[in-house]
């Protein structure tokens, strides 16, 4: 089972949670129910270049991209894989099981601001580097160093947790509303289900685990069980 403190590295060293334009495209794909000859008339992408890309061949994805988000409504950046640390992030999140959402729900605003910088100090170091964390959050460098040496035996604040949160948002994109309540923007209410789901008495055995997004399939598991 992939907890809220092992997700990250889980998502960067093998698990499904790992994420290239190729896999993405597959996955919308495979959501859509397209097989590559429909999503090539949907599109008005030649097939061979549509199997070049989900195999990850095509050079000129920038070309291609956008007309496959066009024709499917997503955003272009959410099918480009290692370039984005906000997109990359989200498709990560969105790829946990439920029970493992419900965890980063739980979980305090310390536990998933140290998750998050550890995954992008590991995947994204030149665009989230402690150097600028500090600096954007109005910590000295030495200081910042001391905090996150003994995060997981001595969280910081929570003064000093949302100034760094609010610094990895000014830097990636990361919505605010991930910090504070383990969801993203566009999911429905989060700080109302974020303060109803601890009290729900959630057993994961009572929903068939699988990688998804926020369902409405999980609200109303929430809602009954609330009464």
């Amino acid at each position: 089972m992939i907890t809220v403190s092992n997700w990250y590295s889980w998502s960067i060293s093998g698990g499904e949670a790992v994420t290239t334009t190729a896999d993405r495209v597959k996955h919308l794909l495979a959501v859509r129910g397209d097989s590559l000859r429909s999503a090539a008339e949907k599109t008005r992408v030649p097939k061979s270049t549509l199997q070049r890309i989900t195999e990850g061949s095509e050079a000129h994805l920038d070309k291609w991209i956008p007309l496959i988000a066009n024709a499917y409504g997503v955003a272009a950046a959410s099918l480009m894989g290692g370039q984005c640390p906000k997109s990359d992030f989200e498709w990560t999140i969105r790829r946990m099981t439920i029970f493992e959402r419900f965890q980063a729900v739980t979980a305090t605003e310390q536990t998933r601001v140290w998750d998050t910088l550890q995954y992008l100090f590991k995947m994204y170091p030149d665009r989230c580097s402690e150097v600028q964390v500090a600096a954007i959050a109005s910590l000295g460098r030495e200081q910042l160093r001391e905090i996150l040496t003994r995060w997981d035996r001595i969280p910081p604040d929570l003064v000093t947790t949302r100034a760094i949160a609010d610094g990895i948002h000014q830097l990636t994109g990361i919505c605010r509303s991930w910090f504070a309540y383990g969801m993203l923007d566009d999911e429905p209410g989060p700080a109302y289900l974020s303060s109803l789901w601890p009290k729900a008495a959630f057993r994961p055995n009572r929903v068939k685990e699988g990688h998804s997004a926020l369902t409405k399939q999980v609200i109303e598991i929430t809602r009954r069980r609330l009464g």
